[in-house]
């Protein structure tokens, strides 16, 4: 295992992560969250509770799942440093927007992959977005682009991906053991005086 698969096993993880989760967002619809008016007993301004019912918006939530999908893509055909300059930027960006849904809104899940991301945004979520962050600074110098390692260095990289991929679906608010059995899946709402 040398440190160039290493980075190329980044390369593919970051482009499977935003394949997923554009297809996640594209295909399971997030519940609607209801707009609070006050968060921890202190007044949310009008403003704010626009913003985030814009953030609930089916429109922008297919805006960024093509986005996520075009950059996953770009990934599998471009060894350009551009195109790993942009999800490093976009993960970081993930990153603080979760850290901040964590602080104002932690009752709001965090969407990251659509419908699947409704539970309470945790120390979890943010973890998940750092490691992604982290994944995309060392991709940044991965000599080659997705499709090309899975042609030729398949065999080298398989392990640290398997092996990540593992870590991420343990750290995952979304994946966590539930009662019904289910591994990962879309967070549905309990029906108050349901049986």
């Amino acid at each position: 295992m040398t440190i160039s698969d290493l980075q190329n096993a980044q390369v593919l993880l970051l482009a499977a992560v935003l394949l997923a989760a554009c297809l996640a967002k594209l295909t399971i619809r997030a519940p609607v969250a209801d707009v609070p008016d006050h968060v921890h007993g202190v007044p949310v301004p009008a403003r704010l509770r626009r913003a985030t019912a814009l953030r609930s918006s089916r429109g922008l939530n297919v805006g960024l799942g093509v986005g996520e999908g075009a950059l996953g893509l770009a990934l599998l055909l471009s060894p350009h440093l551009s195109v790993r300059i942009a999800t490093t930027v976009a993960f970081a960006a993930a990153t603080w927007a979760v850290g901040e849904l964590r602080v104002h809104r932690p009752d709001a899940g965090c969407g990251c992959f659509g419908g699947l991301s409704a539970k309470r945004v945790g120390r979890r979520s943010v973890a998940r977005a750092a490691l992604f962050t982290g994944a995309g600074v060392v991709s940044l110098t991965a000599p080659h682009a997705g499709l090309a390692v899975l042609r030729h260095d398949a065999a080298q990289v398989w392990p640290v991906l398997v092996l990540e991929l593992a870590v991420f679906a343990a750290i995952s608010p979304s994946c966590r053991p539930r009662s019904t059995g289910a591994a990962c899946g879309p967070v549905r709402p309990s029906r108050a005086g349901g049986a």
